[in-house]
């Protein structure tokens, strides 16, 4: 189960950089820096939250191979699994959220 799930993370995780990626000149002109402050678009704020989530992934992988050596501990692989596929699931609503935040504008 732990391959499946690490496999699915790292490819919803790079998915979503990629399709924010690809989606950046269709984005407006401002994006979202937090839920009430936007910058002027570029590349950097566009792919600022998908780099993040990244780096969480990769750091949730790194401490879970250690959790795993834990003697006793005989859960290692479920709640890896869990950290895994929940960090993927925080990448892929940020990607959505930014890649709909032009649709959500009034006007």
């Amino acid at each position: 189960m732990l391959p499946i799930a690490r496999t699915l993370a790292w490819v919803a995780a790079l998915t979503s950089f990629t399709a924010v990626c690809l989606y950046y000149p269709q984005m407006p002109a401002e994006l979202p820096l937090t839920r009430w402050k936007t910058a002027p678009k570029s590349f950097l704020i566009a792919v600022r939250a998908p780099v993040i989530d990244l780096l969480s992934l990769a750091l949730v992988d790194l401490l879970c191979r250690s959790l795993r050596r834990v003697p006793g501990f005989k859960r290692a692989p479920l709640v890896t699994a869990i950290l895994l596929l929940l960090a993927s699931f925080k990448a892929v609503t940020i990607a959505v959220a930014l890649l709909q935040y032009p649709r959500e504008q009034p006007g």
